[in-house]
């Protein structure tokens, strides 16, 4: 990516990315689950097809599961959160693998109504950073 670029010039300083998991009592009170799907619309389109995914499991759960998208195209998200794509499920990662699957992301709820909400983000190494 750094291949052919003068010597003048800077190379892109990486924003740190970040993230909370976030707190079940500042939702609906009967949300036990929150997703929060990052993703570039560079990529999709103005709506992830990861985050279409994840709200089709959660339709199964009821009101028990909340699908929050966030659009890296938005200055704020990208600054805020320094993400370019990423599935988080109660504050754990899901690795940056291939476009999710139902099955995988109805086991990613499963996994998450039967574990309590880590402290701090559960990350993975594959995470998509912004610069």
């Amino acid at each position: 990516m750094y291949t052919g670029l003068p010597v003048t010039a800077c190379l892109p300083q990486y924003l740190e990315p970040r993230y909370d998991p976030p707190q079940t009592n500042q939702e609906p009170t009967e949300t036990q689950v929150v997703v929060d799907v990052f993703f570039t619309p560079l990529c999709t389109a103005l709506r992830s097809e990861e985050g279409a995914v994840m709200r089709q499991a959660a339709e199964a759960f009821g009101g028990r599961v909340i699908v929050r998208e966030w659009s890296v195209g938005d200055p704020e998200v990208r600054m805020n959160f320094g993400i370019a794509r990423a599935i988080f499920v109660n504050g754990v990662m899901r690795p940056n693998d291939d476009i999710i699957g139902l099955e995988e992301a109805t086991g990613l709820i499963v996994d998450a109504l039967e574990r309590p909400v880590p402290d701090g983000a559960v990350w993975d190494d594959s995470i998509s950073r912004l610069f």
